[in-house]
């Protein structure tokens, strides 16, 4: 599973549901979130009444390419939320992804693959090593037997989903 696939299917869950405007702004911040995905998270925090200048320059597309990272940090800002590093938003989104593993919303094969992918682009962070060599072996079939590297997935996943942010 990708990126992309994940948020469509995070999307339609939270159809009718209020916005996680933290999980939305951790999105962002590790990119997982395009100018015009953040757009739309925009206009739907509109519709659900967060009221800020920032927010609708985003909504209604005003921001250009090279403004856009500034003023939704701003925008985060205005409706109340506290800055947070690469790292947090990483963190936030792993645990995410880690609680649909263990509810079984994703089988652990698409967690860890998710997951994995994270590793690198996030600058190789600790909290996600035993997955990323996990997912590795769920691949290779080496060390352990898939049912047995799904099992530690899971295991892995409620640690991450302890974790603190800090």
């Amino acid at each position: 599973m990708n990126r992309s696939e994940f948020l469509h299917k995070y999307r339609e869950e939270m159809q009718g549901k209020p916005t996680n405007i933290a999980l939305e702004q951790a999105f962002w911040q590790i990119g997982w979130l395009c100018r015009d995905e953040l757009e739309q998270v925009a206009t739907r925090m509109m519709a659900e009444s967060y009221d800020a200048p920032s927010l609708v320059e985003i909504a209604a597309g005003l921001a250009d390419t090279y403004t856009i990272s500034a003023t939704a940090e701003k925008a985060f800002g205005e409706i109340g939320l506290e800055a947070i590093s690469r790292e947090q938003a990483g963190l936030i989104v792993a645990q995410q992804v880690a609680s649909r593993i263990v509810t079984g919303t994703l089988t652990p094969d698409e967690g860890v693959s998710l997951l994995s992918s994270m590793y690198w682009p996030l600058g190789c962070p600790a909290y996600l090593l035993p997955l990323y060599v996990l997912a590795d072996y769920l691949e290779e079939q080496c060390y352990m037997t898939p049912d047995e590297c799904r099992r530690d997935i899971v295991a892995e996943a409620r640690k991450l989903m302890e974790m603190a942010i800090v």
